[in-house]
């Protein structure tokens, strides 16, 4: 978008129509899309923005099954619960039965 553009969606009473319109032309919300449209620098509503970026965070993480690459979504919106089942699960996703065995051994003796 050109800067003339974003200044007349910034000033926009219609805002809400206006992602709508953007985002509907596209199959998934991704950080590129919100980029393209600079929907963060004009558009006002900060829910439905923490909103967008936690999809983002959700498709991140269902097409790449990495915890690392949507750590900073979720710092971003303040979720670090969220982020630590992530964490959390992946780990147990990816442990070996040796380490499943002493993890156990572990925690029986707390």
């Amino acid at each position: 978008m050109s800067s003339k553009e974003i200044i007349w969606a910034y000033h926009s009473a219609q805002k809400d129509f206006l992602v709508q319109e953007c985002l509907e032309k596209e199959s998934q919300i991704t950080w590129d899309v919100m980029k393209s449209y600079s929907i963060v620098l004009w558009y006002d509503n900060i829910d439905k923005i923490k909103s967008y970026l936690e999809d983002i965070a959700k498709l991140d993480y269902r097409l790449n099954k990495n915890p690392d690459k949507v750590a900073l979504w979720y710092i971003l919106l303040n979720k670090r619960n969220i982020l630590v089942s992530v964490s959390y699960t992946h780990l147990r996703a990816h442990e070996t039965g040796r380490n499943l065995v002493c993890r156990l051994l572990l925690e029986k003796k707390k």
